[in-house]
């Protein structure tokens, strides 16, 4: 595994909560994932140990936003509150008999 280092002033105004939701036909409630993340240019970068995954989707959103506060206290230029990303997949529904040929 390497390690990457991010200076803060490329980091600033970057971290970010993000939110991705799974819809699967027939699934009572959607799985969620929520995670902290650097938004760069051309990359997100997920920052360890924040990923978090649920079936409630509300606490799960505020847990991850509550790391990227605390994450944000150390920031030296003062981005104050993190920026929020929701992504929503639907898994399409497919007859469990049926076979193609």
């Amino acid at each position: 595994m390497q390690t990457l280092f991010i200076p803060w002033r490329n980091a600033h105004g970057r971290i970010t909560v993000k939110t991705v939701t799974q819809y699967v036909p027939g699934a009572a409630t959607p799985a969620t994932m929520s995670l902290v993340l650097v938004a760069l240019d051309q990359e997100e970068i997920v920052l360890p140990g924040s990923v978090l995954s649920s079936y409630r989707p509300r606490n799960l959103t505020q847990r991850s936003y509550a790391t990227a506060v605390q994450i944000l206290a150390y920031d030296p230029w003062g981005q104050r509150e993190p920026l929020m990303q929701s992504e929503n997949n639907f898994t399409p529904w497919m007859p469990r008999d049926t076979f193609y040929t």
